[in-house]
This record gives C-alpha cells, structure tokens and sequence, in this order.
C-alpha cells in the first residue's frame, strides 16, 4: 500500500481493531525530511505498534541531507551509526551545500519576512552578475510565493550598478520574443511584474 502521511494517520488509529494493518511488517517512510506533526504521529505510532505486536516491524526511512540525522535516527530507535547510513552532501550528482540560519522572532508572519533579505542574499551569491544560472526558493504558502517574489524584485531594482540590476535575467530575457511571450502567455499581473525582473513564482492553485 502506497498512502500520504494524513492517510496513513486515518487507517491506522485504530490499528488494535484493523487487522490489516497489524499485518503490515514494512514501512518505508519517505521524503523524512519533510517531518512535519502528521509525519510525526504516524512515526510514534509504527514505533508504539512495534513495542505491542509479538512480531517485529522494519522501518526504512529516507531523506535528503539532514543536518541532524543522528538525532532523527535515536528518535527512530535506529541504532547510529551502524544501521544509519548518512552520506555527505558533496557525494550527491548535483554537489550540496547546507547553511542553517536560525530566526528567533515569535511572530510568524515578521520573522517570514525577516527571511527575505538572507535569501536574496543567498541567490546573489549562488547567481553571478551576468551568468546563465537558476535558484529556487522555498516557502511555506502560496500568498508568500508572491510576496518573496516582489520583495525579490524590490531587492534587485535598489542595487547600485547596472549590472546587478539585470542578475536575475538570461540574455535572451532582452528580447522582445521574451517580453511578447509574457504578455501572451501570463494572466496573472503580479507575475507578469515579476518576470520582467527575471524572478517566476509558482504554486497549486494558478492556472496552467
């Protein structure tokens, strides 16, 4: 059986009287790093189960890099580092770099805002002046997928040269083929805005 965390977190609360789920004896749990409250629960629960049941559960879990597996591991009960194979990020096709910066304001929608300037920051290093090179940012919603994207925008209309004005756009960006697409093929004003800055935002509910 192959089901979301939400799913899984339904069928099996109440695993005592389901006896299909008692039979299950191999979880994988994928995508770790995206360890949320649900995942959280349905983890507790597999280890809860396996300390009830008579027979014995595996339990393989996968991730991206973690800063912390080894403290994900304990909370698995997965003996470390015997039976936690952690492989460093610059093995990986693509080399990976992890930063970790912490934000210690309460209020969620400042401390998000807070985290725009240290992103841009970070695009400006991994973008060079004039190259042909991408970013992607990550955010938590989908009205914060504009914001981040204008902010963006303002950012890099306020550098001093030229130069850093057009970081974000390709050389073919000046075209008049890539300015006609947009007017074309984009509906969405704000997005529209953004693109002539070379910075896209996407998210579920916009239009194909």
């Amino acid at each position: 059986m192959v089901a979301s965390c939400e799913h899984w977190d339904m069928l099996s609360r109440k695993w005592r009287q389901r006896k299909l789920v008692q039979k299950v004896g191999l979880y994988i749990l994928d995508n770790l790093h995206l360890l949320d409250a649900t995942y959280e629960v349905v983890a507790s629960r597999i280890r809860f189960m396996q300390s009830e049941v008579e027979r014995k559960i595996r339990v393989v879990a996968l991730s991206s890099s973690l800063a912390n597996a080894k403290d994900v591991a304990n909370w698995l009960g997965v003996s470390f580092p015997a039976n936690c194979f952690n492989f460093h990020p610059s093995v990986r096709p693509n080399p990976l770099e992890i930063h970790i910066q912490g934000f210690d304001n309460n209020n969620r929608a400042v401390r998000i805002i807070g985290m725009h300037r240290p992103a841009y920051n970070a695009l400006k290093k991994a973008i060079p002046t004039g190259g042909e090179s991408q970013g992607i940012v990550f955010v938590a919603d989908r009205k914060q997928a504009r914001l981040s994207a204008l902010d963006f925008v303002t950012m890099v209309s306020a550098e001093a040269s030229a130069a850093d004005k057009q970081r974000f756009l390709g050389a073919a960006s000046s075209s008049h083929e890539y300015q006609s697409s947009i007017e074309k093929m984009i509906k969405e004003p704000i997005l529209k805005q953004t693109l002539l800055s070379g910075v896209a935002y996407m998210h579920d509910g916009m239009s194909d």
